[in-house]
């Protein structure tokens, strides 16, 4: 926030917590990340000239007892056998029963990479008893993102999406997004600001807005530093056309 004469610099954000394991937010956090997933694999095909592809690696039986860690290594290992040069893994550790209406321990690996695995696909199945399904090229990476994300495997400190090969943080910069937190004035970081009144006779109340406004009226939002996680692993949610159809309406 930076004075200017007898005004303040404010812009509109709506609240998020951005936590994927937050019902009012997940969905935001869906589009967050698969809209940064998806510029990745972008700069990926201009690097790779290739077309992406989606693949699903579903775990062997015999290896359910394995800890995700374990599974994640073997996961690579496959990614190596189909002959992937690059790709973004996410963990899917259930899948639902229709008829029963629960989620069961099935785990797969949803995949969108670069790679040409004519004749490789049985690969994985005779090493370590893994099927392959190849779904095709993508016409849109960002729905498919958002479908894999929308229940996809959370768990506090673990990466929802890694990157591997060439697409890996090691092999690929990506400039990152200009920070819209920052005055474009001063160039200092906003602080967080309320108006003392229910409404601010300059600002539509359901309308994206900034820009310089009168100072008199508006007073800083005191924040708790203290962050209690949830204690939930998990949250798949299914309610996917319900999700696409909230981040389109939201774009």
């Amino acid at each position: 926030m930076l004075g200017h004469a007898n005004e303040v610099w404010v812009r509109k954000f709506q609240r998020s917590c951005y936590r994927p394991l937050c019902k009012k937010c997940v969905t935001k956090w869906i589009a967050r990340e698969a809209n940064k997933a998806t510029k990745r694999i972008e700069e990926t095909a201009k690097k790779l000239h290739m077309t992406p592809i989606h693949l699903v690696l579903s775990v062997s039986q015999d290896h359910y007892r394995y800890s995700y860690k374990k599974l994640k290594k073997i996961a690579y290992e496959v990614l190596k056998d189909l002959n992937i040069a690059g790709a973004a893994v996410v963990f899917h550790p259930y899948r639902y029963r229709e008829r029963t209406r629960e989620f069961y321990y099935s785990p797969q690996f949803h995949v969108i990479g670069f790679g040409y695995i004519k004749g490789r696909i049985g690969i994985p199945y005779r090493k370590y008893g893994w099927y392959t399904v190849y779904l095709g090229p993508r016409r849109s990476v960002f729905q498919t993102f958002v479908y894999i994300l929308s229940h996809a495997g959370i768990k506090k400190g673990v990466h929802t999406v890694t990157w591997v090969g060439a697409a890996s943080y090691s092999k690929l910069s990506i400039e990152k997004e200009p920070d819209r937190t920052i005055c474009p004035l001063c160039k200092c970081k906003l602080e967080e600001i309320y108006y003392d009144y229910e409404l601010h006779p300059e600002i539509p109340p359901d309308e994206f807005f900034e820009g310089f406004v009168d100072a008199d009226g508006w007073k800083p939002v005191e924040t708790d530093s203290e962050f209690k996680p949830c204690n939930f692993e998990y949250h798949p949610i299914r309610q996917v056309n319900d999700i696409l159809e909230s981040l389109v309406l939201a774009n």
